[in-house]
């Protein structure tokens, strides 16, 4: 009987006397979006983001076409929030809706590169990180990143084939020539990629690090050009 009166009695009361709900602070966000009260809404999802993100989630993909005017800084304001509360995955998903809007801010790549490494997304992370360079050639972060990636990956490479070199007991010449191609193909790939990073890296600043890998690489050319039949 309580329950009924009670029922009876909010049904009642104005709306605008009920208790402030996660629905009706979602509603009132959609009325505010759908009448381009853009300064209200921001000030209603940072509330709506604070009570339940997952409601502010669904609200960027049911609600907010991706042409909408707010899309790009709820996204953004998703990211960071996914971000700071360490869900690195939400955040990679949320900077990349937030970097499609203007693809070429080198700003916001880095951060969805930033999230790819956090989430131990390495191969993800080199492919945003050469957008970047295609962009803005002279990057730093972009610079370093690409330059160990690929300075690392030289170096794995190379000892892969080295070692199943040695396991051969008696290798024929066509296994020696193979050998020998695929070291020159593996510093094509990886190592001349690295040295140019790492070139782009101390005309910047004088890094000690960098410096020791050219020199490596350069090292590493002078025993490649000494196996050639």
């Amino acid at each position: 009987m309580r329950a009924f009166i009670l029922l009876f009695v909010m049904v009642l009361l104005p709306a605008t006397s009920w208790p402030q709900t996660e629905r009706g602070l979602l509603a009132k966000l959609s009325l505010a979006v759908d009448d381009k009260l853009y300064e209200q809404a921001e000030n209603l999802f940072h509330q709506v983001i604070s009570d339940d993100v997952e409601s502010a989630e669904m609200f960027y993909w049911v609600h907010l076409d991706r042409h909408h005017a707010m899309a790009p800084e709820v996204a953004r304001e998703l990211a960071a929030y996914f971000e700071k509360n360490y869900d690195y995955d939400k955040a990679n998903v949320f900077y990349k809706e937030y970097a499609r809007f203007v693809p070429e801010d080198v700003n916001r790549l880095l951060a969805v590169a930033r999230t790819d490494l956090l989430r131990g997304k390495e191969d993800e992370a080199i492919y945003t990180y050469e957008q970047i360079l295609n962009i803005q050639p002279d990057n730093l972060d972009a610079n370093i990143y690409a330059a160990n990636y690929y300075y690392l990956q030289g170096k794995v490479e190379k000892q892969k084939i080295e070692e199943g070199y040695k396991r051969i007991k008696s290798p024929t010449r066509m296994q020696y020539a193979h050998y020998r191609n695929e070291l020159d193909r593996t510093f094509g790939e990886k190592y001349v990629k690295a040295r140019s990073y790492f070139q782009n890296v101390v005309k910047q600043f004088s890094s000690v690090g960098a410096r020791k890998a050219l020199a490596e690489i350069e090292k590493i050319e002078k025993e490649i050009a000494g196996t050639k039949l």
